[in-house]
């Protein structure tokens, strides 16, 4: 249970927390949880707690990670941190059109990358590095050149798809759809 607002008038909430990856402080505020988000621009799925994680100084670094049914991280696949893009302060990453940027970002705990970070929603091609606006609201998130997580293919009717970034989209087919045993996550802290 945490008090968002302090002693202000809002009740306290419950959160998931991660209090021991790469030091521990992590809350989440993104969790796929389903097999399809088939809405255009998905907002963050604890609306709560990120309008107040992400107020300016707050939160300062997101970990992205893939998680199973007890929210544990699937070991054989990489998880990511890099400092929050100042634009999630005002919109939630999945529920934008069409965004690149640099970021720093960390593979398993180890040294800062220089990697180009692509999320929201617009149409691309294939995989990560695919050019944006080919076609419908066919979203992603993912991190190129890496394995870095990618969640693709929220914003439609297909199932969503949790594969690595340095594969298409639709890599291994139904095996790599997200559900309850493999859920994208973000957590900032």
């Amino acid at each position: 249970m945490v008090d968002l607002d302090g002693a202000g008038s809002g009740a306290a909430t419950t959160v998931r927390c991660d209090m021991t990856t790469d030091g521990g402080g992590w809350t989440l505020v993104f969790d796929s949880g389903t097999t399809n988000f088939s809405q255009a621009g998905v907002p963050w799925t604890r609306a709560d707690v990120a309008a107040a994680l992400v107020t300016p100084g707050l939160a300062t670094t997101t970990l992205v990670a893939y998680r199973d049914a007890s929210f544990a991280l699937l070991p054989s696949l990489f998880r990511v941190s890099f400092a929050m893009p100042a634009g999630w302060r005002t919109a939630a990453p999945l529920n934008v059109s069409s965004v690149d940027a640099p970021v720093m970002v960390s593979f398993d705990g180890g040294p800062p990358l220089l990697r180009r970070l692509r999320h929201g929603y617009g149409g691309f091609l294939d995989n990560c590095a695919g050019d944006w606006g080919v076609g419908g609201n066919f979203g992603r998130f993912c991190i190129t050149p890496s394995p870095a997580p990618f969640y693709a293919a929220f914003g439609v009717g297909a199932a969503d798809r949790c594969v690595t970034s340095d594969v298409s989209w639709n890599s291994g087919g139904s095996t790599n759809e997200c559900g309850a045993s493999r859920r994208f996550t973000l957590y900032i802290r």
